[in-house]
């Protein structure tokens, strides 16, 4: 029916919006590397990892740039937490921390990508209900 045809439409458009927000929000979270607050995050990203892993041993994945200016602070973080910290750059991450048991048997992904896709449909919920008012619509 029509009536059914214009209300997939609406819904198509309602989802390409949404999408187009979102690619927004996911590039914005790429430039906050280069905001001031980037460093006291990407510590915290770090500190939380090696607080929900076992052990006092851990390996740390950053971007090398990352590494560079966060020497000093994760040295003072593994004398406050009593642990052992390496750091290994990457050059595959976007931004934020990679956190491994020094085994690497264990992982705390603390990625912006990881971040990012952990909460992807809450984001998405949060875009439906600012934007169009309402909870995602399915066509009946």
């Amino acid at each position: 029916s029509a009536e059914l045809d214009a209300k997939k439409r609406i819904i198509a458009f309602q989802e390409e919006v949404v999408r187009e927000i979102y690619q927004v929000l996911a590039q914005r979270l790429k430039d906050f590397r280069n905001e001031p607050d980037y460093r006291r995050f990407l510590l915290s990203c770090i500190e939380e990892g090696i607080n929900n892993l076992p052990g006092n041993a851990f390996e740390v994945e950053l971007k090398a740039e990352d590494q560079e200016f966060l020497e000093v602070e994760l040295e003072s973080m593994a004398g406050r937490l009593h642990a052992k910290i390496d750091v290994t750059p990457s050059a595959s991450l976007e931004g934020g921390a990679r956190i491994y048991t020094a085994d690497r048997r264990l992982l705390i992904d603390n990625t912006f990508s990881a971040r990012l896709k952990r909460t992807e449909e809450e984001i998405r919920r949060e875009i439906w209900r600012t934007i169009f008012g309402t909870e995602r619509s399915t066509p009946q």
